[in-house]
């Protein structure tokens, strides 16, 4: 029974002075509910409850479901919760329905209307039980019929080899890897932390200075590869200030670390310093030796070979962006773009042929605003400008390292120079099979 612990609670309330009288049940019909009254004593009632307002305050009237109605004060009793409509009128109607499966369906859809998810579910599988093929029982437990057989998601998904984790439906593979990430990412994470404890040994005068430095030249761990990465942006930042600041002389020691790091990650064999070594390689602009150092790592890390050809191939456009922006500046985006033709030539795999060619020539413009004065243009010549306007430069700018890899790649020297039209037609021609037959059948 539902109130199994009632006889008890009546002689308890009935000992401590508590009202219960008992209810003639030729009274009106009323739903009746399962509201929680919690006494002092500990205990849970179940009842219908009304409040009732005395001089002392007040009252709870509590009715049982079987005849007896408690009058308990707010000494009695130290919280109740009252218990929602719709799960008490569930009570009373599930005690009328029949087992047949119009009744049951009926049942699912007024707890379905009434947010009682887990009882409609219960009247489904009953109505399915009765039935079945009932589709509506069916689709509404997710059940699907793909093939004549009736099939929930669930053993579908297990049958596709998903696996249930949680609330979530993943394939096994995919979940190693979401746990391969979660890892690295927490191991990089505490490496973070210890590659900033292990700096600021290194580059602080003291005992452990020299133990220091030689632990980060050591490092291997593919995780310490994010900690190095930010130490880098730091220095990055101390050679913009320093540059700024007009004092070239303080270089050296931000200049210093920057080595220091990009040996570090020389010896760190993973993706992640390939790319960094690669964006080093192709825009740093003070260490030759550094850069050289770099590319040297970069050509015996076969792995990532594919990944650096389609870095330089991206790196030989003059429209590369650098930390997201557009470099305007000639002169440094024809040393990048010398830089990874080079490292195209440096592996020795015929790939980027038209970027090569696109790199071979490039025309930069400058439009100035000019006042009104006379103007000298790009070739020193003085012209008067008494309305002002706009003073356009162009400038072109050639890639000999691109030609070098071109004859390279080709094998043979064609005598094209930088004129592109005819790298282009030749390029074409070579590319074209010779027993093409334009003809209509």
């Amino acid at each position: 029974m539902r109130h199994s612990n009632r006889l008890p609670m009546l002689v308890a309330c009935l000992l401590t002075g508590f009202v219960a009288t008992a209810v003639s049940s030729s009274g009106q019909a009323q739903t009746f509910r399962d509201d929680e009254i919690t006494l002092h004593s500990g205990q849970t009632l179940l009842g219908s409850v009304k409040e009732k307002a005395t001089p002392k305050g007040k009252e709870l009237q509590v009715q049982l479901d079987d005849g007896w109605t408690l009058l308990l004060d707010r000494e009695t009793y130290t919280r109740w919760k009252p218990e929602p409509e719709a799960m008490a009128k569930y009570r009373e109607l599930s005690a009328q329905i029949k087992h047949t499966l119009d009744d049951q369906l009926k049942m699912a859809n007024w707890c379905d209307d009434n947010r009682l998810k887990s009882l409609a579910e219960k009247h489904y599988r009953i109505a399915i039980q009765i039935d079945p093929n009932n589709e509506v029982a069916r689709k509404e437990l997710g059940y699907i019929n793909p093939k004549g057989e009736w099939i929930n998601r669930a053993e579908l998904k297990q049958r596709l080899g998903y696996q249930r984790i949680g609330t979530r439906w993943v394939l096994p593979e995919v979940e190693e890897v979401r746990r391969v990430q979660e890892e690295r990412a927490k191991s990089e994470s505490e490496a973070k932390y210890q590659i900033g404890l292990l700096l600021r040994k290194a580059f602080r005068n003291g005992r452990n200075q020299q133990d220091a430095l030689t632990e980060l030249r050591q490092l291997t761990d593919p995780a310490a590869v994010p900690g190095i990465l930010d130490a880098i942006e730091d220095v990055d930042k101390d050679i913009e200030r320093v540059l700024k600041s007009g004092r070239p002389s303080d270089l050296q020691l931000p200049l210093q670390k920057k080595q220091l790091f990009i040996s570090v990650l020389c010896n760190i064999d993973s993706y992640a310093s390939s790319k960094a070594l690669t964006s080093y390689y192709l825009l740093d602009q003070f260490d030759p030796e550094a850069r050289d150092r770099a590319l040297e790592t970069l050509l015996k890390r076969e792995s990532h070979q594919r990944t650096l050809m389609s870095d330089f191939v991206a790196a030989l456009s003059p429209d590369y962006l650098v930390d997201g922006d557009k470099v305007t500046d000639p002169d440094l985006n024809t040393s990048r773009m010398s830089r990874a033709a080079h490292g195209l030539g440096e592996i020795g795999i015929p790939y980027g042929i038209e970027n090569l060619i696109s790199a071979l020539r490039v025309t930069y413009t400058k439009v100035t605003n000019v006042q009104p004065s006379s103007a000298f243009g790009g070739n020193g010549s003085a012209a008067s400008n008494p309305g002002g306007g706009k003073l356009v430069e162009n400038r072109t700018m050639e890639c000999h390292e691109a030609l070098d890899v071109l004859k390279q790649f080709t094998g043979q020297e064609p005598g094209f120079g930088f004129d592109q039209m005819a790298w282009v037609q030749w390029w074409v021609r070579e590319n074209t099979p010779t027993n093409l037959d334009l003809r209509r059948d």
